[in-house]
């Protein structure tokens, strides 16, 4: 009886090789040749030869396949393997160990992940200035940053070389164009501030008793 394809390793036994038990057949057409009686065609295996050098490279997917087949799709430039079901990106079936609890841990993972994580890191911006006038609450954010900010970004604040608690200041809402300094922060004349734009993953708003 014949069952699915399994063991495609190239293998000379000394008896016949019994291709429906041992290897086991996909319902393609390489699986009956040559036919029985039949000579080994030159022109078909001349068309292996070729297929074999060239990963089956063509506009569309090879018609004779097995399990672990390597094609090279000129579509898109790139290799895909057939996987038993369907073809895919070759980086899906190469495993990267980086951890032993994780065997399956493969190179297409391991580049959304890395996407994933550089996508997070953000700009950093700073500005510094110096107050004209007395009771400040708002400072205005320069044109060239306020294009490139959001509300998940956070305001870091110096006036005069010392930290603003973090959690007295904020951005605007909506569309930030300022940081507005909360309770009793404020600037006087002459009081000189930095500000760092800044995104934190965690903000935790509540007091740390040592």
């Amino acid at each position: 009886m014949a069952i699915p394809e399994h063991d495609n390793r190239l293998q000379f036994p000394p008896t016949l090789i019994d291709f429906d038990n041992q290897v086991g057949i996909t319902g393609q057409a390489h699986d009956n040749y040559p036919a029985p009686g039949q000579q080994s065609r030159y022109d078909w295996q001349r068309m292996f030869l070729i297929s074999l050098l060239a990963n089956q490279s063509s506009d569309s997917p090879p018609t004779q396949y097995r399990t672990g087949t390597i094609w090279f799709n000129r579509t898109t430039v790139a290799f895909e393997y057939y996987n038993g079901t369907e073809w895919k990106e070759l980086s899906n079936a190469i495993q990267l160990k980086l951890e032993a609890s994780d065997p399956s841990y493969t190179l297409q993972q391991f580049f959304v992940d890395s996407v994933d994580k550089l996508n997070a890191i953000k700009k950093k911006f700073t500005f510094s200035g110096e107050s004209n006038n007395n009771h400040v609450k708002t400072i205005p954010i320069p044109a060239n940053i306020v294009t490139e900010i959001n509300d998940t970004y956070n305001p870091l604040v110096y006036i005069n070389g010392l930290l603003v608690d973090p959690r007295l200041c904020r951005l605007s809402p909506g569309c930030p164009n300022s940081v507005e300094l909360l309770g009793s922060i404020k600037l006087n004349r002459g009081n000189k501030f930095t500000v760092i734009i800044d995104h934190f993953d965690i903000f935790d708003s509540n007091s740390v008793i040592v």
